[in-house]
């Protein structure tokens, strides 16, 4: 048992590690920074958009499922925290100073946006992604943070400070977002999210519907024209929006439910007219939950 806990634990310290290792082997950086920043930037869209998909894994077979775990919640934040901090160490000239300070600015944007999803499925599924993804940028964090205190030059070792209470700040603010919306108690952000998707969708059918004299048979129907691309609901991971349409009239709603362990209801967000078609499916089915380690 503590082997089988050891090995994981040495895999996750490894991800932090090894990033940190690579960029500071050299005191000063050399264009190669250039594209590991790059490649930061591209795997950090990819664990954005799995963390806002929150996509099924329990499919997938073991050594693909286990690669896109770590590469989203290992490798991707660890290396953007050392390009991060890689960024703002090294003297250069004012102009490139302030693309290095933009460029770490959108890695630290693309990290709080990592986390804010995480941490809104967790709330919706009771996942364990937000605590993993703290750990793994907190640790990546002091690595950091080392690195600059000891390569650094003069005053810009003062972005160790900066780095090791800012960012960890970051991503604290970023999850109890997710989890409390202003004004609200907890647990209340992926209702408050789906009803502003779903009142987005509700807009663009009677736009259509204006339009067109009849209402879309399909939700696909409203874009690109009506919408760019269908906003997601956060209530269920898997789950599309509830809809039936036709000519004389349409249904749309979703699955709804107050907490994760509350039971799930059909919520209506509108309707009009009378249907062509009888099938309203929405059926109160189990849902899986594949992406939160």
């Amino acid at each position: 048992m503590f082997f089988e806990n050891l090995l994981p634990a040495l895999a996750w310290l490894a991800s932090a590690a090894i990033p940190v290792l690579v960029l500071w082997r050299r005191k000063q950086p050399r264009g190669g920074l250039i594209v590991w920043s790059l490649l930061a930037g591209l795997l950090m869209c990819a664990a954005f958009w799995m963390a806002n998909n929150h996509p099924d894994l329990n499919n997938w077979t073991a050594w693909q499922s286990t690669l896109m775990r770590w590469s989203t919640f290992g490798l991707a934040p660890t290396l953007a925290v050392a390009c991060i901090a890689r960024l703002l160490g090294p003297p250069v000239g004012s102009s490139r100073t302030i693309l290095n300070a933009l460029a770490a600015l959108g890695l630290a944007l693309l990290l709080a946006l990592q986390m804010f999803f995480t941490s809104l499925w967790d709330v919706a599924t009771d996942g364990i992604g937000e605590p993993l993804l703290l750990w793994v940028v907190n640790l990546a964090a002091l690595l950091s943070a080392l690195a600059l205190l000891f390569r650094a030059p003069g005053a810009r070792k003062a972005w160790a400070l900066i780095l090791l209470v800012g960012l960890p700040l970051l991503m604290a603010a970023s999850a109890r977002l997710a989890s409390r919306p202003p004004g609200q108690e907890w647990g209340y952000m992926p209702g408050v999210l789906t009803e502003r998707s779903a009142a987005v969708i509700d807009d663009a059918i009677q736009r259509y519907h204006a339009r067109q004299g009849r209402y879309p048979a399909q939700l696909s129907d409203l874009t690109p024209r009506d919408l760019l691309f269908l906003p997601r609901q956060y209530i269920l991971p898997g789950w599309e929006w509830c809809f039936a349409g036709g000519a004389g009239g349409f249904r749309f709603g979703y699955m709804d439910r107050e907490y994760f362990s509350s039971p799930r209801e059909v919520k209506i967000v509108s309707e009009a007219g009378a249907l062509s078609v009888p099938a309203w499916n929405c059926p109160l089915e189990e849902v899986s939950d594949g992406l939160a380690p």
